[in-house]
């Protein structure tokens, strides 16, 4: 579940992946003090070590185990490298990257064409309904103030009737979609 969330936030970072290039990467160098640069020297030696385990009799445990740290690799540049200008390059190399190891050589990916579907599907779902959560939430801000706990309770599990989880935090409820991606 986690690889597919990563895959798909790879796609939806790549943004318009035509126009991505590995060339505005920097070059990979595990030894490097830049993040990404650093990140892209660990992928290359994790897909070699992915490679030498599928050679050893097909050792897809530890395989695997070595797409996990590649999964947590990726994750971190989206979280440290959010400005750097090449992130959707990034996420171009990297969602490739993912398709050769985790779908060519594992099968553990569904076609590009059916994560992009179930993005899609997923966002008309979240504009479908973003104005009604949004005052359901707002309701549900005043019945909290009002200590209407009953109230509060019955507009999150109206909401979580519609497929939607809330996260109450300091800034206030966030919210998304129980998703299957």
């Amino acid at each position: 579940h986690r690889l597919i969330m990563t895959y798909s936030r790879c796609l939806e970072r790549a943004g318009n992946i035509e126009q991505a290039d590995r060339a505005r990467l920097p070059r990979a160098d595990k030894g490097s003090g830049v993040h990404m640069a650093r990140t892209l020297g660990e992928l290359e030696e994790i897909s070699e070590r992915i490679s030498l385990a599928l050679d050893d009799d097909m050792n897809t445990r530890e395989a695997i185990q070595e797409l996990l740290q590649a999964r947590r690799l990726i994750e971190q540049v989206f979280i440290t490298d959010i400005n750097h200008t090449s992130v959707s390059d990034f996420a171009k190399w990297a969602l490739e990257w993912l398709e050769e190891c985790a779908s060519d050589w594992l099968g553990l990916l569904p076609p590009r064409n059916e994560v992009v579907n179930q993005i899609r599907e997923y966002n008309a779902q979240v504009d479908s309904i973003a104005a009604e959560v949004e005052l359901l939430l707002a309701e549900r801000i005043k019945v909290r103030e009002a200590k209407d706990w009953k109230r509060a309770d019955d507009i999150r599990n109206q909401l979580n009737e519609m497929g939607v989880i809330v996260e109450d935090g300091p800034d206030g409820p966030t919210w998304r979609l129980h998703s299957n991606l």
